[in-house]
């Protein structure tokens, strides 16, 4: 092997090694998200999800209980956006007080219901 061949493959080891997982790009709804990619998918699939999920959901302040512990992430995470989710109750359920109780929906609601 030639000098020059040698200094390239040393250098393309290197290089991948020091990108790693976060030389890969992440999609929109994930940029930012401070937990690696096999937290939740496979190894062998993007698409394909551990089963059970190793995540915690409590580490975002919003904990997962009652009627929300049972959801799929999707159900929540529309489109694979973990980043830009809104906390607030009208982004998932519907206001049939027609916004009469104001926005406190903890008020008078809790996760059962």
């Amino acid at each position: 092997m030639t000098y020059t061949k040698r200094i390239l493959l040393i250098f393309a080891i290197w290089t991948l090694g020091a990108l790693g997982s976060e030389g890969v790009q992440a999609p929109p709804g994930h940029r930012g998200l401070k937990w690696g990619c096999e937290t939740c998918h496979t190894a062998d699939s993007w698409v394909r999800m551990n089963d059970p999920i190793a995540f915690d959901h409590e580490e975002t302040g919003f904990v997962l209980e009652n009627r929300h512990g049972n959801l799929a992430c999707k159900t929540c995470h529309i489109k694979g956006d973990f980043v830009t989710i809104d906390r607030d109750c009208q982004t998932c359920h519907e206001d049939v007080h027609q916004a009469e109780n104001g926005s406190n929906c903890q008020r008078c609601h809790d996760a059962r219901g």
